[in-house]
């Protein structure tokens, strides 16, 4: 990469980074696409991104900042960066592992009390004068000893996995590796955990391997009576299918946090039932924002010091 004894910059490529760029200023000068567009020769001094996992980078854009180092992620997940492009170019990549690893599982355990004890509907029964001796809505389901299934056994997984169990719930797993030391029994099979479980919780990484992973077929093996819980990423789910099933009343429920395309467009849920829906806001929490803010600035500190990195993505 091209290097510059100019003053180093720093692009900040989200909004939510906003927050952290006074503290940022005190490190380097700050800037932002449109100042890259208004002053190109800045582009030349930009040592640093500070970004999220969802935004890519491909090297017309990389072409563009020939002293850029490193990319930080304000996001546990990466997933529409080419992290081999990153390799060829000699640019390092940085997440925040388990900034938000308990907000996340905790919002799990939320939507499933949330959809499995009708909490929307009851509230809008009360508001809207439907409560009478006769009528408390539809009878609700409980979560105490209910079989829940987490598919991926990382960190979000293993600490939602507590959670179920603490509230009373059977709990297994299914990932595509093993694990020796988890503590739940594995299912052989994705389909095999499905048709055992009442609610089915989807906390592992987006990857090539588990892009489109929950299907129809597993879906099916939910059944009418199941409770689909994505707090991984969208695509992991075929979202077509989820619809259809919803619909046709194959699957009982779902509650989603994460979707296909995001924001998700309002039109694409309008005719579908028994769906709780979330605005990706598994990690959106104050106690999480002051984690991944302090990451961040630690990240980048590091490397416009010597170079390395707190938390570096392993090609």
């Amino acid at each position: 990469m091209e290097m510059t004894s100019a003053p180093p910059a720093i692009l900040l490529l989200h909004p939510l980074l906003n927050r952290i760029s006074p503290r940022l200023k005190t490190i380097a000068e700050i800037c932002s696409l449109e100042d890259l567009n208004r002053t190109p020769s800045v582009a030349h001094r930009v040592r640093v991104i500070a970004s999220i996992g969802t935004i890519p980078f491909n090297a017309a854009v990389l072409d563009q900042l020939p002293a850029l180092g490193a990319i930080v992620c304000m996001s546990a997940g990466y997933d529409a960066i080419d992290t081999g492009l990153l390799t060829q170019r000699g640019i390092l990549l940085a997440n925040a592992p388990g900034a938000g690893t308990d907000d996340v599982a905790e919002l799990s355990l939320a939507l499933a009390l949330a959809s499995l004890r009708r909490i929307q509907g009851g509230d809008a029964l009360v508001r809207g004068g439907g409560w009478t001796a006769a009528n408390r809505g539809e009878r609700r389901r409980s979560l105490f000893r209910s079989n829940v299934g987490i598919v991926g056994l990382g960190s979000i997984g293993q600490r939602a996995a507590r959670l179920f169990r603490a509230i009373g719930a059977e709990v297994a797993w299914w990932g595509p590796r093993e694990k020796p030391k988890a503590s739940y029994p594995r299912a052989t099979t994705l389909r095999a955990l499905a048709e055992q479980s009442d609610v089915l919780v989807l906390t592992l990484p987006l990857s090539e391997e588990t892009r489109g992973l929950v299907d129809r077929t597993v879906i099916d093996a939910l059944g009418p009576d199941g409770l689909l819980i994505n707090v991984a990423r969208g695509p992991i789910v075929d979202e077509d299918a989820l619809c259809n099933a919803l619909v046709e009343g194959r699957l009982g429920a779902a509650a989603l946090d994460v979707f296909v395309e995001e924001p998700t467009p309002a039109s694409r849920w309008a005719n579908v039932p028994n769906v709780l829906l979330s605005p990706h806001a598994g990690a959106y929490t104050f106690d999480a924002a002051e984690r991944l803010n302090d990451l961040v600035v630690a990240n980048i500190a590091r490397f416009l010091t010597d170079g390395t990195l707190l938390t570096p993505v392993r090609a």
